[in-house]
């Protein structure tokens, strides 16, 4: 899988460089499947789906920011409600801003991927009782912090 030869790029579908990302993240080798996604994204800037799976291997090197960044380029590129690739991408940012303790934040994008689900999302990859149960906690632990944070302005 040469990435520096520029004959070969141009022999290979965008698709078939999009699955050698796959392959090399499912390999846990994410910098090599980054790689991958940003020659598809150089081809097509306005397609989400390298955008959400580059996000998901930043999130796995927990680089959050990076990731947010490319989920929030994900859905400037489509933000139909239910469609698969921006449910993905509201819950994996709402991954992303849960690891930097953006609670409210990430509490926002799990509530929009359960309503993606919910209209009828045929993303298999998320279950809604798991994603239901995760926003449940969310909401806890955001409640307990805003009591923490009201007892300290006292």
């Amino acid at each position: 899988m040469g990435l520096n030869n520029n004959k070969s790029i141009h022999k290979i579908s965008f698709m078939k460089m999009l699955d050698n990302g796959h392959v090399l993240v499912k390999k846990k080798e994410y910098e090599k499947g980054i790689l991958w996604y940003d020659k598809v994204i150089k081809i097509y800037p306005k397609w989400a789906g390298p955008y959400l799976h580059k996000g998901i291997a930043l999130l796995k090197l927990s680089r959050y920011y990076e990731a947010i960044c490319c989920f929030d380029k994900s859905l400037k590129t489509r933000t139909k409600l239910g469609c698969p690739i921006q449910v993905g991408t509201q819950y994996n940012k709402g991954r992303a801003l849960y690891h930097l303790a953006r609670y409210n934040e990430a509490l926002c994008c799990y509530d929009k991927a359960y309503a993606g689900l919910l209209i009828g999302s045929p993303l298999k990859s998320l279950n809604s009782k798991g994603l239901a149960s995760r926003i449940f906690i969310l909401k806890a632990k955001t409640s307990v912090l805003k009591k923490l944070k009201a007892g300290k302005r006292k």
